[in-house]
């Protein structure tokens, strides 16, 4: 059996990078918020610079660029939810004629008519009261995006 020689400073190094990427993983989210937010920031500078020229203060400049872009979004999410919930509305009551059409064009020894019967079924797509918490988990979910795109206009004033 021969007998393995590492450097100090090799076994330094590996758990050194070990460590860094620990550090990426657990900084990522913060990261890529902080990264956005200067993306943001560098693409937004040249309006707040030609809002500076028209005599704006640089506070109100970028106030007003940031009221812009919340009420941009705030409007453009008006215009889709509602559009987006009727949507699905419409697919969940005419379930039973898609089913049906799409079960039509299979035959009755397709081994793949069960499987597409139970994707079809209207209880395997309307949630049971009982499955209600994937439902707060999404709202959870965007409220974080939301918390997370205002940190992101935060970081985009404070740049």
């Amino acid at each position: 059996m021969s007998n393995l020689y590492l450097p100090f400073s090799t076994i330094v190094r590996i758990l050194a990078v070990i460590l860094f990427v620990t550090c990426l993983k657990v900084l990522a989210p913060l990261l890529m918020t902080l990264s956005l937010a200067i993306l943001l920031a560098v693409s937004l500078a040249p309006i707040v610079d030609w809002l500076q020229t028209k005599k704006f203060p640089k506070w109100l400049a970028v106030t007003v660029l940031t009221t812009v872009l919340a009420a941009s979004m705030i409007a453009v999410a008006a215009v889709l939810l509602p559009r987006l919930f009727q949507e699905f509305s419409n697919f969940i009551e005419n379930m039973p004629k898609l089913k049906e059409q799409v079960l039509s064009s299979l035959s009755a020894n397709n081994p793949l008519r069960p499987i597409i019967e139970h994707i079809l079924n209207k209880q395997a797509v309307v949630p049971k009261p009982t499955d209600i918490a994937p439902i707060f988990s999404a709202g959870n979910l965007a409220l974080g995006g939301l918390a997370e795109v205002g940190l992101i206009f935060v970081f985009t004033i404070y740049l």
